[in-house]
């Protein structure tokens, strides 16, 4: 009889069910390599079938005795067992999954793709804290090259969307046992904490309670003084704006804290001008742009009269500034984004007797 190569519908539904006689039959009729079946993706002209190559290693809560069964029967652990991964990446937050994987020849250090790395830099990369404990502790390179000349500390702090606390946890973890980093590391540790600036006023006390002291522990691993602003500090909205940080990302942070409220828009056009230029850098390298919409057009187009109002000079080029921002979509580069942010810094420091913003079109 030839096997199905697709898995059934309802294999994690047998995994969860905890019957091992009803998991073992799946593959009467189901080859060991058997994969989960595409999904439909899209609609429309836009629909298609996405293959993910996710064989049975990939399911969540297997045990030991799955694993041992699965690689009895021939299924090989250090193949792609889907998205690029092997078996050990799918296992690794689950200590006894991942020792029952190593006893049965699962290599540490596999490199199904060069493009992801090892199983602790995908873990890394996914902000997987317990996978990222237990290969540690099972013995993986901590000093292992990353992907895209990218440490592993770089790995956790640049792919780290809004998962600060997990981001943060592994980057505690990997400089605790000695991990490498990079010039960049400072800069995607900046990046994570404007992020989280960013996100507090939509987070629990709870969450900024747990995020906090793992961010001060990483900023002083690497020798960073956080820049704290106290909310009597902030600034007055009449005052002249002053900077005291010299590197540029300080300088937007201290800015950033000054200038920009909780919620909603600045109380200055240079205030107005940070928020925005962190805002819609947050949506596009961080969110992928998902929110992207036409609110966040009208904030770029505002972004340009608030560039024009001031006197162009040579640290802060106007035009420079404004042929960047006629060209932001949801998909522009990392590279023009942080220019137009120098940009704007130099622009502020420049003009530090504070304009008022006035009415806006846009509610972001």
């Amino acid at each position: 009889m030839t096997k199905k190569k697709e898995l059934v519908e309802n294999f994690q539904e047998i995994i969860d069910s905890g019957d091992m006689e009803a998991f073992k039959k799946v593959f009467d009729t189901c080859e060991i390599s058997a994969t989960k079946a595409p999904r439909t993706i899209g609609k429309g002209r836009t629909k298609h079938q996405w293959q993910t190559n996710c064989n049975a290693f990939s399911y969540k809560n297997l045990t030991p005795a799955h694993i041992q069964f699965l690689v009895d029967s021939g299924l090989e652990v250090n193949s792609n067992c889907g998205y690029g991964y092997p078996a050990i990446t799918f296992q690794a937050s689950n200590k006894e999954n991942l020792r029952c994987l190593l006893d049965n020849g699962a290599d540490i250090e596999c490199v199904v793709s060069p493009k992801l790395g090892t199983p602790l830099a995908i873990a890394c990369m996914c902000q997987d804290v317990d996978g990222v404990r237990n290969l540690i502790d099972a013995g993986a390179s901590i000093r292992a090259t990353g992907v895209e000349g990218k440490t592993l500390v770089d790995l956790a702090l640049s792919y780290c969307g809004e998962r600060f606390s997990q981001a943060l946890s592994v980057a505690k973890m990997l400089l605790e046992h000695g991990a490498k980093t990079t010039d960049k590391t400072r800069e995607y540790l900046f990046d994570l904490a404007r992020s989280f600036a960013y996100e507090r006023a939509n987070m629990t006390k709870e969450e900024i309670d747990e995020i906090n002291p793992l961010l001060d522990v990483v900023l002083s691993r690497l020798d960073i003084s956080p820049i704290v602003v106290p909310q009597k500090n902030k600034h007055d909205g009449v005052s002249a704006i002053t900077v005291n940080a010299k590197n540029l990302r300080e300088q937007f942070d201290e800015l950033w804290a000054k200038l920009v409220p909780e919620s909603g828009k600045a109380q200055t056009v240079q205030g107005e001008m940070i928020r925005i230029a962190g805002k819609v850098s947050y949506e596009i390298l961080n969110n992928g742009g998902l929110n992207w919409d036409g609110d966040y057009k009208k904030m770029v187009q505002a972004l340009s009269g608030y560039v024009s109002s001031f006197n162009s000079s040579e640290n802060a080029p106007v035009d420079e500034a404004n042929s960047i921002i006629k060209k932001i979509s949801a998909s522009t580069d990392e590279k023009p984004l942080y220019r137009l942010t120098e940009i704007i810094v130099n622009l502020v420091i420049a003009n530090p007797q504070p304009v008022q913003l006035g009415e806006v079109d846009y509610i972001r």
